[in-house]
């Protein structure tokens, strides 16, 4: 990988704890992150306000590994990735006020983390993601307050059209998932 970031430990950062925009939309290069520690990236602003900031945030290249690293106490998303086929895989994310893990570009993989008490486990605003066997606890369910319940019943409705979608290609296809009714996994 010709750009490396490994063994870090990161703390406070107004903006990203770790960022990485290549230099246009869609750069040829490499990036490999692995076994860093970031923690309150976004916490405090200089004028003492919230932050907005996220742990780690890839932008505009062309591959990439997140894996192994250890992210909590974000403000922003904890993990956004922005870059063609990624691996983002064995982190722990907890304790976010956003998103656990966000992706927005295709031909990623999202597997084996361990995500926790933060907004939404995992967002995908693209196509050709895999999600395989992640562990996810503790994010707001959407069971309070009329819009959230709303919106709840929605993307149920359009998870099931996909899985039906989904049926005509991949005919043995086995969905796992945990549901726990009282809120405690």
């Amino acid at each position: 990988f010709p750009v490396t970031i490994t063994g870090n430990v990161i703390s406070h950062c107004k903006e990203r704890g770790i960022g990485y925009d290549g230099a246009s939309s869609s750069s040829e290069g490499y990036l490999s992150i692995t076994g860093n520690t970031v923690k309150n990236a976004g916490a405090i602003d200089y004028d003492g306000s919230p932050g907005t900031g996220h742990g780690i945030s890839i932008g505009n290249v062309k591959y990439s590994v997140v894996s192994c690293n250890n992210v909590h106490h974000c403000i922003g998303r904890s993990i956004y990735v922005s870059a063609d086929e990624s691996v983002i895989s064995n982190n722990i994310v907890r304790n976010g006020s956003n998103h656990g893990i966000l992706v927005i570009k295709p031909g990623c993989t999202v597997s084996n983390n361990n995500i926790s008490s933060v907004l939404s486990g995992i967002q995908v605003e693209t196509t050709n993601v895999n999600i395989i066997d992640n562990r996810i606890s503790g994010v707001t369910s959407g069971t309070s307050g009329g819009e959230r319940q709303g919106f709840k019943y929605v993307w149920l409705d359009e998870f099931y059209n996909y899985l039906q979608e989904l049926r005509n290609t991949h005919p043995k296809l086995i969905l796992c998932g945990e549901y726990c009714a009282t809120g405690v996994s």
